[in-house]
């Protein structure tokens, strides 16, 4: 006897029919999808990256327009010891406060470099000075270092009266011991 199905039957049927849909759709349909819509995020992100980078090319190109302005600028400035390195810089500094000391009327009795040390993008050189100079040489020459160009920074001055008996009307010479410093062109980077 063959027995009909029930409407109990079908609906066992129909609701075990819904179940093995429903996994399929929860175990393989949405993790394809949650994949796709996770690819098209990526790939509106990675658009819009493209877009930031391609018009971020032409502001990298007026930078360097920029500081290629800004290096030639630089090179013309008289501010600055113009020297391709720290030695010449140091030659170049040595001259410079030897003119100005001779030109004055001082006399130059040593003179020598001393390292310091740079801060940032300064790059200072410095020497250290011993003259003789009387009073209103002194003034001139001390004058003429630090208002001319390039700019130069005097320091550490010591002036020392020699113990003769002159009297007080001489213009004796004065013992001078003083630093010099300046700076080299700064590097754009």
């Amino acid at each position: 006897m063959t027995r009909r199905p029930t409407i109990l039957d079908s609906l066992a049927a129909i609701a075990l029919l819904a179940a093995l849909v429903a996994v399929v759709v929860f175990a393989v349909v949405m993790p394809v999808r949650d994949s796709i819509n996770g690819f098209d995020r990526t790939f509106a992100e990675d658009m819009r990256m493209i877009e930031r980078l391609s018009a971020g090319s032409s502001s990298i190109d007026k930078y360097r327009e920029a500081i290629s302005v800004l290096e030639a600028q630089i090179a013309e400035d008289d501010r600055y010891i113009k020297a391709d390195s720290d030695a010449l810089a140091f030659a170049a500094l040595q001259q410079l406060v030897q003119a100005v000391i001779a030109d004055n009327g001082g006399t130059m009795r040593s003179i020598q470099n001393v390292e310091v040390d740079p801060k940032g993008h300064e790059r200072p050189v410095s020497v250290r000075v011993i003259a003789s100079a009387t009073y209103p040489v002194l003034i001139e020459l001390l004058a003429e270092l630090e208002s001319n160009r390039p700019y130069l920074f005097v320091d550490g001055l010591s002036i020392k009266a020699p113990a003769t008996g002159r009297a007080v009307t001489d213009w004796a010479p004065l013992s001078v011991q003083f630093e010099v410093v300046a700076f080299l062109s700064p590097v754009v980077q």
